[in-house]
């Protein structure tokens, strides 16, 4: 994740974008990685409270925690769609490497529904496309432990 204050789809990082998009490689958003990770201070003289102190392995706040990965993606993706970045560089290639797959139908027609509310407003927020379609162009996805999700 970027600073709050650049984010994806600042131009700031479009001749990154542009250098992905001509050599036509992929950029990989690999579960864990995002920004706010908790529990790493591992100074072992600090008592393991989760009420008080450091996340445990196996604890309430680390099990919460779990869901990040796939929230944090979500925003990613949600910030190259929003912020245009997929219309600026139609031919750029994301991965989302690990993060589980059965989210992605939920988050492509959620993307739409809250757009066809919402995303024509301002003309500044209107897309070429609707949302899940550039998912469906620009979007890879990746799992690890998944069992199937159309049951």
């Amino acid at each position: 994740m970027p600073p709050e204050d650049k984010p994806y789809y600042s131009e700031l990082y479009d001749p990154f974008w542009a250098a992905a998009q001509e050599t036509k490689m992929p950029l990989s958003l690999h579960v864990i990685t995002q920004r706010d990770q908790k529990g790493k201070n591992r100074d072992k003289s600090r008592e393991k409270n989760e009420e008080s102190g450091p996340i445990v392995f196996g604890g309430v706040k680390m099990l919460i925690g779990t869901m990040q990965p796939v929230y944090q993606v979500q925003r990613t993706l949600s910030s190259f769609i929003f912020g245009k970045v997929f219309e600026r560089f139609p031919e750029l290639r994301i991965v989302s490497a690990e993060n589980d797959t059965g989210w992605i139908a939920h988050f492509m027609y959620r993307s739409d529904h809250m757009y066809g509310k919402f995303g024509t407003m301002r003309e500044e927020t209107k897309l070429q496309m609707m949302p899940s379609d550039y998912v469906r162009r620009n979007v890879w996805a990746t799992f690890q432990d998944e069992t199937r999700s159309d049951r």
